[in-house]
């Protein structure tokens, strides 16, 4: 799964997609069998033509998915809307959002065991932990009060800190 989407599409192919999306893939009369003409085609995005692709709703997230495969035309959307049953693809969008919501939820819990992890180990991190602070102070005290001791030529008192 690739993180964010590739910027090598170049400004020509933006505009044949832009116009693909708002005229449909046959603009000009040159695809032939390819033509996708109704809204129902598996070829069709359903998810776009409600409204709703996750490709473009989580796009440069963690959760997104790159570009939709499926066809994306205004011209089919407008259709679908035309027809009159808006919600004939609701049961298919619940099951992929439910998936996407489940999905973020394992990494979401994923993420809070791993802070919880890390909070444990801060317990033993000398560098955190104020019982381990107070004690290398306390050492440092007495290190310094040795080599003072020691510089005084009192090497019993160095000896005995």
């Amino acid at each position: 799964m690739r993180k964010y989407r590739d910027s090598s599409k170049s400004e020509m192919d933006s505009q044949r997609e832009l116009l693909d999306s708002l005229m449909g893939l046959n603009r000009n009369n040159d695809k032939g069998d390819n033509q996708v003409m109704d809204f129902r085609d598996e070829r069709v995005c359903k998810f776009f033509i409600t409204g709703m692709c996750p490709n473009d709703i989580f796009v440069n997230t963690k959760m997104d998915e790159g570009p939709c495969m499926k066809v994306h035309s205004e011209a089919l959307k407008a259709a679908f809307e035309r027809h009159g049953d808006l919600h004939m693809y609701d049961s298919l969008i619940e099951r992929e959002f439910q998936s996407k919501v489940l999905e973020a939820d394992r990494v979401i819990k994923r993420a809070r065991n791993r802070i919880e992890e890390e909070k444990i180990d801060e317990s033993v991190n000398p560098d955190v932990n104020p019982e381990v602070i107070r004690l290398n102070g306390f050492i440092s005290s007495l290190l310094t009060e040795a080599e003072r001791a020691a510089d005084n030529d009192d090497v019993d008192k160095a000896q005995d800190l």
